[in-house]
């Protein structure tokens, strides 16, 4: 019989960006086990990961830009084709050139 585990998005979570022997272990584990899961934890993992990622790229960012015009409405002027925060990477800035996240 094959070992079954169910799958918490914090744990998933930790496994996945720790770095530390337990983490490994968990990692490990999980790779020997069959693992189930609602269909939520994508979007908690998801959502996991994007406080993550807010909490520490405040850390990581020097200068900041507003998202006010002609930048936001640049922005604005794609929402068709890409989301608001995808278009701001995709902006012209307003001295001519193109930023790429």
């Amino acid at each position: 019989m094959t070992d079954l585990l169910v799958l918490d998005a914090s744990a998933a979570v930790y496994a996945c960006t720790d770095v530390s022997e337990c983490a490994d272990e968990l990692m490990d584990r999980l790779s020997h086990v069959e693992c189930h899961a609602p269909h939520l934890v994508d979007a908690e993992v998801g959502h996991t990961m994007r406080n993550q990622v807010i909490r520490t790229s405040g850390h990581l960012v020097d200068h900041r830009y507003p998202h006010t015009a002609p930048l936001a409405e640049a922005a604005w002027a794609l929402r068709g084709v890409l989301t608001f925060s995808d278009a701001l990477c995709r902006s012209p800035w307003p001295h001519g050139s193109t930023f790429r996240c």
